[in-house]
């Protein structure tokens, strides 16, 4: 109850590649309160493809199941102007990797267009 107390009101947190390896570890750390702090409660809406939504379920659940005391709420959906609507935090992780023989300019306007 003490803890309670001091808690602030809700940060929304966006977040694209929610199913990535990076985000995947982010992710905790944010609904532990590794990030923004230990009295921050955190609300994460979750960014995925049709391709991975599956796995974004996954982790929904695995968030979900954890019971952070700090996580308020897990959304995730495919349209982005959803997902970041209302976000007071956008971390936009998760990009198409450079192939062989490719130059850095064409990879950024790759993902350029992604985000």
């Amino acid at each position: 109850p003490s803890l309670t107390k001091a808690w602030q009101k809700t940060v929304k947190v966006a977040v694209t590649g929610a199913s990535g390896q990076i985000s995947n570890h982010l992710l905790f750390m944010l609904a532990s309160g590794e990030v923004f702090g230990k009295n921050q409660p955190v609300a994460l809406q979750l960014l995925g493809s049709d391709r991975s939504f599956g796995a974004l379920e996954g982790v929904a659940m695995e968030l979900e199941d954890s019971l952070y005391p700090l996580l308020r709420e897990v959304s995730i959906g495919t349209d982005p102007y959803a997902v970041f609507k209302d976000a007071d935090w956008a971390l936009m992780i998760g990009a198409k990797p450079r192939g062989p023989g490719q130059e850095r300019a064409d990879l950024l306007d790759q993902n350029g267009r992604i985000f």
